[in-house]
């Protein structure tokens, strides 16, 4: 009785060990981000539209601030995440956002990817229209689920 009970311990502790393991070694991987960005006065008659928008407070998306200025000190901004499941098993209803800087006057809405099935690749998409002082160093959090329960990855672009 004393070697089945051993037995039995060993296999729950080595069954343990392989879960641990693959929780530690699975996850959803930032492959690449891709910036296009093209100024504001490039496109007038969509800055125009948006400036509109926000000031009547009809503007759909993330709004940072209503403030907008001269479309000389803004760029439209499109970040593209490639993303890669290396996960056990599907994630779904991924979406990107960008954490807001000074500047920032708003994120449009984007689609959000249904599905990565996994071991498979994915893009998603961010635009954003700022300022030019807030070029530079960004920070992008992808929400996500894995069998109905939420998670998140914390992104930093350099």
């Amino acid at each position: 009785m004393k070697y089945i009970a051993l037995l039995l311990v060993l296999a729950t502790l080595a069954t343990m060990g392989y879960g641990i393991y693959i929780y530690l070694n699975t996850n959803l991987e930032v492959v690449s981000v891709s910036v296009n960005s093209i100024e504001a006065r490039n496109m007038s008659d969509k800055f125009f539209a948006d400036r509109e928008d926000l000031t009547n407070g009809t503007k759909t998306g993330r709004v940072f601030t209503n403030e907008l200025n001269n479309g000389n000190d803004y760029y439209y901004i499109e970040y593209t995440m490639q993303l890669e499941n290396n996960l056990l098993v599907d994630a779904e209803s991924l979406e990107l956002q960008v954490v807001p800087k000074n500047g920032d006057v708003y994120q449009s809405l984007t689609n959000v990817l249904p599905i990565i099935k996994r071991n498979e690749k994915a893009e998603l998409k961010a635009n954003l229209l700022s300022k030019k002082t807030a070029m530079g160093i960004r920070e992008f959090v992808v929400s996500y689920y894995v069998w109905g329960i939420p998670f998140s990855l914390n992104y930093t672009l350099k």
